[in-house]
Protein backbone atom coordinates (compact mmCIF):
# COMPACT_ATOMS: atom_id res chain seq x y z
CA UNK A 1 0.00 0.00 0.00
CA UNK A 2 1.31 3.45 -0.94
CA UNK A 3 2.64 5.55 1.94
CA UNK A 4 1.98 9.26 2.36
CA UNK A 5 5.74 9.83 2.60
CA UNK A 6 6.99 7.89 -0.46
CA UNK A 7 6.47 5.27 -3.12
CA UNK A 8 9.10 2.68 -2.21
CA UNK A 9 8.14 -0.59 -0.57
CA UNK A 10 9.10 -1.27 3.01
CA UNK A 11 10.11 -4.78 4.02
CA UNK A 12 6.95 -6.50 5.36
CA UNK A 13 8.73 -7.58 8.56
CA UNK A 14 10.16 -4.10 9.15
CA UNK A 15 6.72 -2.57 8.59
CA UNK A 16 5.07 -5.06 10.95
CA UNK A 17 7.66 -4.54 13.66
CA UNK A 18 7.78 -0.73 13.53
CA UNK A 19 4.01 -0.27 13.27
CA UNK A 20 3.27 -2.81 16.00
CA UNK A 21 -0.20 -2.15 17.38
CA UNK A 22 -0.19 1.53 16.48
CA UNK A 23 -2.99 1.17 13.94
CA UNK A 24 -5.16 -0.42 16.66
CA UNK A 25 -4.32 2.26 19.21
CA UNK A 26 -4.93 5.09 16.75
CA UNK A 27 -8.37 3.69 15.97
CA UNK A 28 -9.31 4.74 19.52
CA UNK A 29 -7.85 8.22 19.08
CA UNK A 30 -8.65 9.02 15.47
CA UNK A 31 -11.86 10.88 16.33
CA UNK A 32 -9.80 13.52 18.14
CA UNK A 33 -7.32 13.58 15.24
CA UNK A 34 -10.17 14.33 12.82
CA UNK A 35 -11.51 17.08 15.09
CA UNK A 36 -8.08 18.72 15.13
CA UNK A 37 -7.73 18.26 11.37
CA UNK A 38 -11.00 20.09 10.77
CA UNK A 39 -9.68 22.99 12.87
CA UNK A 40 -6.40 22.88 10.94
CA UNK A 41 -8.26 23.04 7.60
CA UNK A 42 -10.26 26.03 8.84
CA UNK A 43 -7.00 27.71 9.85
CA UNK A 44 -5.48 27.06 6.37
CA UNK A 45 -8.49 28.82 4.87
CA UNK A 46 -8.14 31.71 7.33
CA UNK A 47 -4.49 32.29 6.29
CA UNK A 48 -5.53 31.99 2.61
CA UNK A 49 -3.80 28.73 1.80
CA UNK A 50 -7.14 27.15 0.93
CA UNK A 51 -10.12 28.69 -0.77
CA UNK A 52 -13.49 28.66 0.95
CA UNK A 53 -14.70 25.98 -1.46
CA UNK A 54 -11.65 23.80 -0.79
CA UNK A 55 -12.01 24.23 2.93
CA UNK A 56 -15.68 23.31 2.85
CA UNK A 57 -15.08 20.23 0.73
CA UNK A 58 -12.29 19.03 3.01
CA UNK A 59 -14.48 19.54 6.07
CA UNK A 60 -17.29 17.55 4.43
CA UNK A 61 -14.95 14.62 3.76
CA UNK A 62 -13.59 14.79 7.31
CA UNK A 63 -17.07 14.93 8.83
CA UNK A 64 -18.02 11.88 6.76
CA UNK A 65 -14.98 10.06 8.13
CA UNK A 66 -15.89 11.20 11.66
CA UNK A 67 -19.24 9.45 11.33
CA UNK A 68 -17.55 6.30 10.10
CA UNK A 69 -15.09 6.09 13.00
CA UNK A 70 -17.95 6.37 15.48
CA UNK A 71 -19.13 2.96 14.29
CA UNK A 72 -17.95 0.15 16.58
CA UNK A 73 -16.83 -1.90 13.58
CA UNK A 74 -14.39 0.78 12.41
CA UNK A 75 -10.83 -0.43 11.96
CA UNK A 76 -7.62 0.87 10.41
CA UNK A 77 -6.00 -1.37 7.83
CA UNK A 78 -2.72 -2.66 9.34
CA UNK A 79 -1.00 -1.89 6.04
CA UNK A 80 -1.52 1.79 6.87
CA UNK A 81 0.99 3.06 9.39
CA UNK A 82 -1.28 5.05 11.67
CA UNK A 83 -4.45 7.08 12.03
CA UNK A 84 -2.82 10.21 10.65
CA UNK A 85 -2.00 8.43 7.39
CA UNK A 86 -5.50 6.95 7.32
CA UNK A 87 -7.08 10.41 7.44
CA UNK A 88 -4.93 11.78 4.62
CA UNK A 89 -5.40 8.71 2.44
CA UNK A 90 -9.17 8.78 3.01
CA UNK A 91 -9.47 12.41 1.91
CA UNK A 92 -7.05 11.94 -0.98
CA UNK A 93 -9.19 9.12 -2.33
CA UNK A 94 -12.15 11.51 -2.33
CA UNK A 95 -10.21 14.31 -4.06
CA UNK A 96 -6.57 13.50 -4.91
CA UNK A 97 -5.42 17.05 -5.54
CA UNK A 98 -7.23 18.59 -2.59
CA UNK A 99 -6.13 15.87 -0.21
CA UNK A 100 -2.51 16.72 -0.93
CA UNK A 101 -2.97 20.24 0.44
CA UNK A 102 -4.31 19.30 3.87
CA UNK A 103 -1.03 18.49 5.64
CA UNK A 104 0.62 21.88 5.04
CA UNK A 105 2.03 23.51 8.23
CA UNK A 106 1.77 20.45 10.42
CA UNK A 107 3.50 17.15 11.13
CA UNK A 108 2.21 13.78 12.22
CA UNK A 109 4.06 14.61 15.43
CA UNK A 110 1.89 17.57 16.34
CA UNK A 111 -1.14 15.62 15.11
CA UNK A 112 -0.31 13.03 17.77
CA UNK A 113 0.27 15.72 20.37
CA UNK A 114 -3.04 17.47 19.80
CA UNK A 115 -5.19 14.34 19.51
CA UNK A 116 -3.69 13.02 22.75
CA UNK A 117 -4.20 16.39 24.43
CA UNK A 118 -7.86 16.39 23.40
CA UNK A 119 -8.17 12.80 24.61
CA UNK A 120 -6.60 13.75 27.96
CA UNK A 121 -9.01 16.63 28.44
CA UNK A 122 -12.00 14.45 27.64
CA UNK A 123 -10.90 11.53 29.79
CA UNK A 124 -9.88 13.65 32.78
CA UNK A 125 -13.34 15.21 32.76
CA UNK A 126 -14.93 11.74 32.72
CA UNK A 127 -12.72 10.53 35.58
CA UNK A 128 -13.55 13.61 37.66
CA UNK A 129 -17.29 13.05 37.10
CA UNK A 130 -16.98 9.39 38.06
CA UNK A 131 -14.99 10.29 41.16
CA UNK A 132 -17.56 12.86 42.26
CA UNK A 133 -20.35 10.31 41.79
CA UNK A 134 -18.43 7.81 43.94
CA UNK A 135 -17.99 10.45 46.67
CA UNK A 136 -21.77 10.96 46.76
CA UNK A 137 -22.36 7.21 46.96
CA UNK A 138 -19.94 6.90 49.87
CA UNK A 139 -21.68 9.79 51.58
CA UNK A 140 -25.04 8.01 51.21
CA UNK A 141 -23.59 4.86 52.77
CA UNK A 142 -22.27 6.91 55.68
CA UNK A 143 -25.72 8.35 56.30
CA UNK A 144 -27.20 4.85 56.59
CA UNK A 145 -24.82 3.85 59.39
CA UNK A 146 -24.16 7.07 61.29
CA UNK A 147 -23.77 5.62 64.78
CA UNK A 148 -22.29 2.22 64.01
CA UNK A 149 -18.99 1.27 65.64
CA UNK A 150 -16.80 -1.55 64.41
CA UNK A 151 -13.48 -2.99 65.56
CA UNK A 152 -10.33 -1.17 64.54
CA UNK A 153 -7.18 -3.21 64.00
CA UNK A 154 -3.46 -2.53 64.24
CA UNK A 155 -0.97 -5.25 63.32
CA UNK A 156 -4.07 -7.31 62.40
CA UNK A 157 -5.01 -7.44 66.06
CA UNK A 158 -7.99 -5.74 67.70
CA UNK A 159 -6.99 -2.27 68.82
CA UNK A 160 -9.70 0.36 69.37
CA UNK A 161 -13.24 1.02 68.17
CA UNK A 162 -13.76 3.08 65.06
CA UNK A 163 -16.86 4.56 63.55
CA UNK A 164 -18.12 3.03 60.31
CA UNK A 165 -18.56 6.55 58.95
CA UNK A 166 -14.87 7.20 59.61
CA UNK A 167 -13.77 3.93 58.04
CA UNK A 168 -15.59 4.46 54.75
CA UNK A 169 -15.23 8.23 55.04
CA UNK A 170 -11.45 8.00 54.76
CA UNK A 171 -11.85 7.12 51.09
CA UNK A 172 -14.23 10.00 50.50
CA UNK A 173 -11.80 12.42 52.13
CA UNK A 174 -8.91 11.05 50.11
CA UNK A 175 -10.78 11.40 46.84
CA UNK A 176 -11.84 14.94 47.74
CA UNK A 177 -8.33 15.92 48.78
CA UNK A 178 -6.81 15.07 45.40
CA UNK A 179 -9.46 17.06 43.51
CA UNK A 180 -7.54 20.38 43.58
CA UNK A 181 -4.45 18.62 42.23
CA UNK A 182 -6.46 17.15 39.38
CA UNK A 183 -8.04 20.54 38.73
CA UNK A 184 -4.56 22.03 38.29
CA UNK A 185 -3.66 19.08 36.07
CA UNK A 186 -6.63 19.93 33.89
CA UNK A 187 -5.39 23.49 33.50
CA UNK A 188 -1.90 22.28 32.57
CA UNK A 189 -3.02 19.98 29.78
CA UNK A 190 -5.53 22.53 28.43
CA UNK A 191 -2.85 23.95 26.14
CA UNK A 192 -2.74 23.68 22.35
CA UNK A 193 0.40 22.06 20.87
CA UNK A 194 -0.90 22.17 17.28
CA UNK A 195 1.46 24.25 15.19
CA UNK A 196 4.65 22.89 16.71
CA UNK A 197 5.16 20.84 13.53
CA UNK A 198 7.99 18.35 13.76
CA UNK A 199 8.99 19.92 17.06
CA UNK A 200 10.72 23.05 15.79
CA UNK A 201 7.78 25.17 14.69
CA UNK A 202 7.91 27.35 11.61
CA UNK A 203 10.00 30.25 12.90
CA UNK A 204 11.54 32.55 10.27
CA UNK A 205 9.55 30.85 7.51
CA UNK A 206 7.48 32.91 5.13
CA UNK A 207 4.17 31.65 6.50
CA UNK A 208 3.12 30.71 10.02
CA UNK A 209 0.21 28.63 11.36
CA UNK A 210 -2.37 30.63 13.29
CA UNK A 211 -2.12 28.83 16.62
CA UNK A 212 -4.45 31.28 18.33
CA UNK A 213 -7.21 30.38 15.87
CA UNK A 214 -6.85 26.61 16.26
CA UNK A 215 -6.73 27.07 20.04
CA UNK A 216 -10.06 28.87 19.87
CA UNK A 217 -11.60 26.31 17.51
CA UNK A 218 -10.48 23.39 19.68
CA UNK A 219 -11.47 25.11 22.93
CA UNK A 220 -7.98 25.22 24.41
CA UNK A 221 -7.55 27.80 27.14
CA UNK A 222 -3.93 28.48 26.18
CA UNK A 223 -1.34 27.58 23.58
CA UNK A 224 2.20 26.30 23.85
CA UNK A 225 4.52 29.00 22.56
CA UNK A 226 7.76 27.02 22.53
CA UNK A 227 7.48 24.33 19.81
CA UNK A 228 10.47 22.41 21.14
CA UNK A 229 8.88 22.16 24.56
CA UNK A 230 5.52 21.25 23.01
CA UNK A 231 7.18 18.29 21.32
CA UNK A 232 8.94 17.39 24.57
CA UNK A 233 5.60 17.03 26.35
CA UNK A 234 4.93 13.90 24.30
CA UNK A 235 5.08 11.08 26.80
CA UNK A 236 5.77 13.45 29.69
CA UNK A 237 2.18 14.67 29.88
CA UNK A 238 0.93 11.09 29.65
CA UNK A 239 3.22 10.16 32.54
CA UNK A 240 2.15 13.16 34.61
CA UNK A 241 -1.57 12.54 34.08
CA UNK A 242 -1.27 8.91 35.18
CA UNK A 243 0.81 9.85 38.21
CA UNK A 244 -1.83 12.34 39.36
CA UNK A 245 -4.62 9.77 38.93
CA UNK A 246 -2.67 7.03 40.68
CA UNK A 247 -4.06 7.84 44.19
CA UNK A 248 -7.49 6.72 42.95
CA UNK A 249 -6.09 3.27 42.27
CA UNK A 250 -4.29 3.27 45.63
CA UNK A 251 -7.49 4.14 47.52
CA UNK A 252 -9.45 1.52 45.57
CA UNK A 253 -6.86 -1.15 46.39
CA UNK A 254 -6.96 -0.21 50.08
CA UNK A 255 -10.77 -0.31 50.14
CA UNK A 256 -10.87 -3.68 48.41
CA UNK A 257 -8.35 -5.13 50.84
CA UNK A 258 -10.38 -3.98 53.83
CA UNK A 259 -13.58 -5.43 52.40
CA UNK A 260 -11.84 -8.77 51.90
CA UNK A 261 -10.75 -8.73 55.56
CA UNK A 262 -14.13 -7.67 56.92
CA UNK A 263 -16.10 -10.14 54.78
CA UNK A 264 -14.25 -13.29 55.89
CA UNK A 265 -16.39 -15.89 57.71
CA UNK A 266 -14.31 -15.15 60.81
CA UNK A 267 -15.45 -11.51 60.73
CA UNK A 268 -18.57 -11.37 58.58
CA UNK A 269 -19.00 -7.62 59.06
CA UNK A 270 -19.64 -6.98 55.37
CA UNK A 271 -21.02 -8.92 52.45
CA UNK A 272 -21.85 -8.35 48.80
CA UNK A 273 -24.55 -9.95 46.64
CA UNK A 274 -23.86 -13.46 45.44
CA UNK A 275 -23.99 -12.17 41.87
CA UNK A 276 -20.84 -10.21 42.65
CA UNK A 277 -18.92 -13.39 43.52
CA UNK A 278 -17.44 -16.30 41.62
CA UNK A 279 -17.29 -19.99 42.50
CA UNK A 280 -14.62 -22.63 42.91
CA UNK A 281 -14.01 -25.41 40.41
CA UNK A 282 -13.72 -28.04 43.18
CA UNK A 283 -15.22 -26.54 46.37
CA UNK A 284 -19.01 -26.20 46.04
CA UNK A 285 -19.37 -23.97 49.11
CA UNK A 286 -17.18 -21.15 47.82
CA UNK A 287 -18.47 -17.72 46.82
CA UNK A 288 -15.32 -15.70 46.23
CA UNK A 289 -14.98 -11.92 46.17
CA UNK A 290 -12.58 -12.10 43.24
CA UNK A 291 -13.66 -8.62 42.20
CA UNK A 292 -11.97 -7.15 45.27
CA UNK A 293 -8.84 -9.19 44.67
CA UNK A 294 -8.67 -7.97 41.08
CA UNK A 295 -9.25 -4.40 42.25
CA UNK A 296 -6.45 -4.78 44.76
CA UNK A 297 -4.13 -6.19 42.08
CA UNK A 298 -5.02 -3.61 39.43
CA UNK A 299 -3.21 -0.90 41.35
CA UNK A 300 0.03 -2.70 40.49
CA UNK A 301 -1.08 -3.16 36.88
CA UNK A 302 -1.82 0.56 36.67
CA UNK A 303 1.56 1.46 38.15
CA UNK A 304 3.25 -0.78 35.59
CA UNK A 305 1.84 1.45 32.84
CA UNK A 306 3.43 4.46 34.54
CA UNK A 307 6.76 2.63 34.72
CA UNK A 308 6.45 1.62 31.08
CA UNK A 309 5.98 5.22 29.92
CA UNK A 310 8.72 6.42 32.27
CA UNK A 311 11.14 3.90 30.79
CA UNK A 312 10.26 4.93 27.25
CA UNK A 313 10.86 8.66 27.74
CA UNK A 314 13.53 8.84 30.44
CA UNK A 315 16.47 8.65 28.03
CA UNK A 316 15.08 10.80 25.25
CA UNK A 317 16.93 13.60 23.51
CA UNK A 318 15.46 16.75 21.95
CA UNK A 319 13.49 15.96 18.81
CA UNK A 320 11.02 13.24 17.93
CA UNK A 321 12.05 9.61 18.10
CA UNK A 322 9.67 6.81 17.29
CA UNK A 323 9.99 5.32 20.79
CA UNK A 324 7.29 7.82 21.70
CA UNK A 325 4.78 5.91 19.58
CA UNK A 326 4.85 3.21 22.26
CA UNK A 327 3.62 5.54 25.01
CA UNK A 328 0.09 5.67 23.60
CA UNK A 329 -1.02 2.11 24.32
CA UNK A 330 -0.08 1.96 28.04
CA UNK A 331 -1.57 5.43 28.53
CA UNK A 332 -4.93 4.48 27.01
CA UNK A 333 -4.97 1.16 28.87
CA UNK A 334 -4.26 2.91 32.19
CA UNK A 335 -7.02 5.48 31.61
CA UNK A 336 -9.48 2.70 30.78
CA UNK A 337 -8.41 0.84 33.92
CA UNK A 338 -8.95 3.79 36.27
CA UNK A 339 -12.39 4.46 34.74
CA UNK A 340 -13.40 0.81 34.99
CA UNK A 341 -12.16 0.70 38.57
CA UNK A 342 -14.21 3.76 39.55
CA UNK A 343 -17.34 2.28 37.95
CA UNK A 344 -16.83 -1.03 39.74
CA UNK A 345 -15.92 0.60 43.05
CA UNK A 346 -19.12 2.66 43.10
CA UNK A 347 -21.18 -0.43 42.31
CA UNK A 348 -19.57 -2.27 45.23
CA UNK A 349 -20.16 0.60 47.65
CA UNK A 350 -23.83 0.82 46.66
CA UNK A 351 -24.32 -2.89 47.25
CA UNK A 352 -22.17 -3.32 50.36
CA UNK A 353 -24.25 -4.95 53.11
CA UNK A 354 -23.30 -4.20 56.70
CA UNK A 355 -24.14 -6.84 59.34
CA UNK A 356 -24.67 -4.72 62.46
CA UNK A 357 -25.38 -7.79 64.62
CA UNK A 358 -22.05 -9.46 63.83
CA UNK A 359 -20.22 -6.19 64.26
CA UNK A 360 -21.74 -5.63 67.70
CA UNK A 361 -20.78 -9.17 68.67
CA UNK A 362 -17.18 -8.40 67.73
CA UNK A 363 -17.07 -5.28 69.92
CA UNK A 364 -15.34 -7.13 72.79
CA UNK A 365 -13.99 -5.56 75.98
CA UNK A 366 -10.37 -5.51 74.78
CA UNK A 367 -11.29 -2.78 72.30
CA UNK A 368 -12.12 -0.43 75.18
CA UNK A 369 -8.97 -0.85 77.29
CA UNK A 370 -7.57 2.49 76.18
CA UNK A 371 -10.79 4.05 77.43
CA UNK A 372 -9.91 2.78 80.91
CA UNK A 373 -6.50 4.47 80.73
CA UNK A 374 -8.02 7.74 79.63
CA UNK A 375 -10.63 7.62 82.43
CA UNK A 376 -7.86 7.21 85.01
CA UNK A 377 -6.00 10.19 83.54
CA UNK A 378 -9.17 12.26 83.85
CA UNK A 379 -9.30 11.21 87.54
CA UNK A 380 -5.85 12.75 88.13
CA UNK A 381 -3.38 9.95 87.36
CA UNK A 382 -0.49 10.50 84.91
CA UNK A 383 -0.92 8.79 81.57
CA UNK A 384 2.01 6.41 81.98
CA UNK A 385 1.01 5.34 85.48
CA UNK A 386 -2.52 4.74 84.25
CA UNK A 387 -1.20 2.77 81.30
CA UNK A 388 0.97 0.53 83.55
CA UNK A 389 -1.82 -0.03 86.06
CA UNK A 390 -4.30 -1.09 83.38
CA UNK A 391 -1.70 -3.27 81.68
CA UNK A 392 -0.83 -5.04 84.95
CA UNK A 393 -4.51 -5.60 85.59
CA UNK A 394 -4.94 -7.24 82.23
CA UNK A 395 -1.92 -9.48 82.73
CA UNK A 396 -3.28 -10.52 86.15
CA UNK A 397 -6.46 -11.74 84.47
CA UNK A 398 -4.60 -14.15 82.20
Amino acid sequence: MKKIWGDYSVSPQIHKYTVGKDYLVDAKLIGHDITATIAHVHMLYAIEVLTKEESNELKNHLQLLQKQVENESFAINPKIEDGHSYIELFVTEKNPELGKKMHFLRSRNDQSLVMLRLFMKEQLHIVMEQKNSLIKTINNKQNKHKNLQLPGYTHHQKAMPMMFVDWIGQFKEGLKEISPIQHELGKMIDSNPLGSGAGYGFAHQSIQPDIALTSYLLNFKSMQQNPVYAASTRGFYELYVLQQLHPIMMFASHWANDVLLFSMQETGFFSLPKTFTTGSSIMPQKNNLDVCEIMRANEAVYWSKIEQIHGLISKRTTGYQRDLQLTKQPFIEAIELVKDTLTTWELLVKNLKVDSKKIKGAMTDDLFVTHQVNDKVLSGMSFRDAYIEVKQGLEGQK
